[in-house]
Formats: structure tokens, sequence, C-alpha cells
């Protein structure tokens, strides 16, 4: 299928979307349009129908991306197969499911994928017997050299968000980070941190229905919520709520 703008995507996300807890950051477009600066880092750091490796699929959103904007694109998970991506055959998106027993390993071979991403996993990985180090020593392993690993949703230990969310018994992760820890993780491994930052000061995932949903006005209140974000961002960035960094695999391996 032809690529397609991710405006486009984001819309058909929505669509899609019910008010399943898989897929409650698709409800509205203000919840939505967070991913539009994770696709703006793809498109500086994966070029077109580069090998795309989305590495813990969840409910399969950022696999729907990927194969929407032609990407050859690859997902992997413990799942059975991602909510998103039912609909497409096996030569537009290849799912390879993982064993919980083996929390670490990758069912790939060295130097296989141009570009892998974690979009909210990378920090879960203690939680099924996992390791953030061990994790990005195998996907070091995977990527191709000179290919990159993209981490977003990675989140900030100063978040004013988290902080309300563990006073107040809502969802908080277990596992947060700074930027020293960003610099020590990423250090201990072979890849090489290319750039790095702090995003998301106003929260999402609240804004559920209204015309935030809207396919006519959802959009519109998606750009300013965005803009607004942004701005209160930069005068703010220590208690954003999240990290994005992106790391590099040298050209020598």
């Amino acid at each position: 299928m032809p690529p397609v703008s991710p405006p486009q995507i984001l819309h058909e996300l929505v669509a899609r979307s019910g008010q399943s807890h898989q897929s409650l950051q698709f409800a509205t477009y203000i919840s939505a349009y967070q991913y539009l600066k994770l696709y703006e880092l793809m498109a500086q750091y994966a070029p077109p129908g580069a090998y795309v490796l989305d590495w813990g699929t969840g409910s399969g959103h950022f696999s729907y991306y990927l194969v929407r904007s032609g990407y050859a694109a690859n997902g992997f998970g413990f799942s059975d197969g991602p909510l998103f991506c039912q609909a497409f055959s096996q030569s537009e998106y290849r799912y390879q499911t993982g064993s919980p027993e083996q929390p670490i390993a990758l069912p790939f071979a060295d130097a296989t994928f141009d570009v892998v991403v974690s979009v909210g996993v990378l920090e879960h990985v203690r939680e099924t017997g996992g390791d953030e180090l061990a994790s990005l020593k195998e996907i070091h392993r995977i990527l191709k050299p000179g290919g990159h690993f993209i981490c977003y949703h990675f989140p900030n230990r100063h978040s004013w968000i988290e902080f309300l969310a563990r006073r107040t018994e809502r969802f908080s992760h277990p596992y947060l980070f700074d930027t020293q820890d960003i610099h020590a993780l990423v250090g201990a491994t072979p890849l090489q941190l290319q750039r790095w930052g702090r995003y998301a000061l106003l929260p999402r995932n609240i804004w559920q229905t209204g015309l935030a949903r809207h396919p006519r006005w959802g959009p519109i209140a998606g750009t300013l919520y965005n803009q607004l974000d942004q701005l209160l961002g930069r005068l703010l960035p220590f208690i954003c709520q999240n990290y994005y960094f992106v790391a590099r695999k040298p050209d020598g391996g």
C-alpha cells in the first residue's frame, strides 16, 4: 500500500480505537498527537523503506505507523499479535512472538535492522525479568552498522505527572530515569548517544471524549495542544513527563 502522511495515520488510529485499555492513547486527537514527535524522529533517522523493528509492540499502534509509512515493518512481543495490525498480510508486516522464559533474547540474526524502536518498552523490561543494559546490548547486536536505536516515552524521574500519580494511586512507572541514567546506560554499551531530550509537560490520556475526538475539530485541538505543550515544555523541561533518546551503532560494528 502507498505511504500516507503522519496526520492521516493518526486519524486512522483514532478511528480504529475503542475504549479498550490497549488503545486509550488514541481515544482522542489530543492524546494521539503526542506521537508526532516520534514520527519526526523516524523521518530523520529511518530512510524510506528501512528495515525497522517495533520492539515490544503492545497494541501495535507503532507497527501500524511503520506499515502505513512504507517501512519494511517488523514487530516483536510476548502476545499472540498486536491489535492494530491484524488486517495486515505477512508481506506487509512480520511479527515474532518472544518467550517470557527468555525475556532478553531476540530471535533475529546479527545486523538485521536499520532501526530498532522502543515506544514505552525499555523502562518495563525489569518487570518481566529483563534488564535495561542487557536489552540494549541485544539491540546493538541486531542493528546493522550505522543503524539507530530510538527510545521514546522513557519516563523522567522528576516528572510532575509521575509525582502526582504516585500520590493519588493512579498508574505510575515503577522505574524512573534521569539524564545521567541515559548517559550511563548507553555509555555501558558500544552504542553512541546521538541526541536526547525531554518532552510532554501536559497530560494526554485524561482526554477521552468530546470535540477532541471529532474528526474535524479533533486535529485542530491536537495541534493547539501540541503547541501549548511544546511552549510550556521549553519553559519547564526539568519536570516534563518523558525523555527520548537516539543511539547509533558505530560503522565498525
